[in-house]
């Protein structure tokens, strides 16, 4: 048996709330000896009937505005159940991120960090309403999220569900209710978002958006004008920072000195052993042809007057215009 504080622990949700479901005969098998409850240990947490705060149908179901001492206050009344469970799984299932209870005075609050650099990017708990500046003492469950975008910031807090971060820098984190009023699609890609802005450069790196580079090519060492013509995929030298899914641009050095080819990354981290006086090679990329160019399209003098190009040593960024124009 279980008291309602170590059930707390166990469902991720506040005593009083454990208290209350005992008090209302929803949790099969519990008892009361003396002033405590006492609860099975494999007891399942039951569904959260409570009004708390959302969106909803008309029938009751509004948002108003109410001034208190000079304050707007948003109230809400609805019906809504916590999808809390659902954000819990997601950030376990993709990001691998168990919850952390590192208070004792609040069990329903966890937090989920990164494994490599321990920064937090997400925190789920149980709180009064009243805390988040709502005319309630009810409590709901919500995630606090970093947010680094100040202007987004600025226009999710005027939407439904969106407040301050609650015990957080409340300019860089937001805390969104896990009630429903928020979808949970919406709240996935703020967790995303987080995810990102708290990450390490080598995950960052992993989990960021496919990027374009230009790639150099030197013929002196390897015939790239020819590369691609039994095969539409080859191995070549890993890129810094290139991940899979990236689009790579082959600018083939002297005496050619142009973009010859559109390709799209489909594998990295190849492990390669090679080195000599000229060249060193530790890891490979497949790249696999979308695109030719003809010769005197993107020349170096082109891509210097016309796109700001005066070096390409390296893998690099393109510009915004010269991405357009290779389309």
């Amino acid at each position: 048996m279980k008291s309602c504080k170590e059930m707390a622990v166990v469902w991720g949700i506040s005593e009083r709330r454990v208290t209350d479901f005992c008090k209302e005969g929803m949790i099969p098998g519990a008892v009361k000896i003396g002033k405590k409850w006492q609860i099975p240990d494999d007891a399942k947490r039951p569904a959260d009937k409570r009004i708390v705060t959302g969106r909803y149908i008309k029938s009751g179901g509004r948002e108003e505005e109410k001034t208190t001492s000079g304050r707007n206050i948003r109230l809400y009344t609805c019906c809504m159940a916590s999808i809390r469970a659902d954000v819990e799984k997601y950030i376990k299932k993709k990001y691998k991120a168990i919850p952390e209870y590192l208070w004792k005075k609040y069990p329903s609050f966890a937090i989920f960090r990164h494994e490599d650099n321990r920064k937090w990017f997400a925190l789920t708990a149980t709180i009064s309403m009243d805390k988040l500046g709502m005319a309630s003492s009810e409590e709901v469950d919500v995630i606090n999220v970093k947010i680094d975008d100040l202007m987004l910031r600025d226009i999710l807090l005027q939407q439904p569900g969106f407040f301050p971060g609650y015990h957080m820098n409340k300019t860089s984190w937001i805390t969104i209710l896990i009630d429903g009023t928020v979808s949970l699609d919406e709240i996935c890609n703020m967790i995303d978002a987080s995810f990102l802005d708290t990450a390490s450069k080598k995950k960052k790196d992993k989990f960021r958006q496919p990027k374009e580079w230009i790639v150099p090519a030197n013929p002196k060492y390897y015939d790239i004008e020819h590369a691609f013509d039994e095969t539409d995929e080859i191995d070549w030298k890993q890129g810094a920072g290139i991940i899979k899914g990236d689009t790579v641009f082959m600018y083939v050095g002297a005496p050619l000195s142009a973009i010859l080819y559109k390709c799209k990354v489909t594998a990295v981290d190849i492990p390669y052993d090679y080195e000599n006086k000229n060249l060193k090679i530790t890891a490979l990329m497949k790249i696999k042809l979308q695109k030719r160019y003809k010769p005197d399209k993107f020349t170096f003098d082109s891509l210097k007057s016309e796109y700001g190009i005066y070096a390409v040593r390296g893998p690099r960024g393109i510009p915004n215009s010269l991405s357009a124009a290779l389309k």
